[in-house]
Formats: C-alpha cells, structure tokens, sequence
C-alpha cells in the first residue's frame, strides 16, 4: 500500500485531498483591456441594434374545416404552391397558450409574406384539432 494517504474516515480524506493535494487555485488577475471592454482601446460602439419596432400588418388565416384540408391542399397539385396549414386545439384558449402564440406567429408570417410579394406563392390556412376525432370515426 505504497503511496496511498493515510486516513480513517471519508471526511478526513476529503479534507487532506482539498488542503494539500488539490490546494483551491488563487483568482487570477484582470487584465485592463478586459475590465475595458472587449474593444479596448477602440471607442465605445454606441448603443446596441434593436429590431424594428414595426413590421408589416399580420394577415388572418383562412379557417378551415378538417374535412377541407385534404381537398384545399390537393386542389392545387401543379402549382408551384408552398400552403401552411396551422392546426389548433380549440379548448387551449387561454391567451398564453401554445396555440394562441402559434397562431399570431404564422398570422405575422404571412403578412410579412404578403408585403415581401409572395402572397401568390404561399397559402396560409387554419384548422381545429378538436374536428379530426368525427372524421375519424366516420
């Protein structure tokens, strides 16, 4: 048992690793250009960007019902047609529901789409989860 520390309990080995095999490590020097700032000795850039206050209008969606989404999204088979079909669960209506942000995320999508000139290439529709349970069963 050549080499090994001498102890008797766990907490007198853990105190003689952390004295004396492990000493704690001293807080090391800042330098001055890091206290500075990162573009030291450079000017102060300003103030930070800040995304624009205002975008375009969000667009509503198209409801439909779940039995309109397999005919809506096979009508237009050839066409070069990018369709976005939202779908929601109606008892999720609290204003900070995952459905409700999803909603006003693609409603801001498609607005922003429609200024950007694509409103001939993208289609933006919604659905209820809720109605997928009576065309199931049927």
């Amino acid at each position: 048992c050549e080499g090994r520390i001498k102890w008797h309990f766990e907490h007198a080995l853990r105190k003689t690793l952390a004295a004396d095999v492990a000493p704690p490590l001293e807080r090391p020097a800042i330098k001055k250009d890091l206290r500075e700032g990162f573009t030291y000795p450079r000017p102060h850039p300003g103030q930070p960007q800040t995304w624009p206050a205002e975008g375009p209008t969000p667009l509503s969606l198209q409801a439909l019902s779940s039995r309109q989404v397999s005919e809506v999204l096979m009508a237009p088979e050839s066409q070069s047609l990018l369709q976005v079909v939202l779908v929601t669960a109606s008892w999720a209506s609290a204003p900070s529901s995952s459905s409700e942000h999803a909603k006003k995320v693609c409603e801001a999508a498609h607005g922003e789409l429609h200024a950007g000139g694509y409103a001939e290439r993208v289609a933006f529709y919604a659905t209820e989860a809720s109605e997928a349970g009576g065309i199931i069963s049927e």
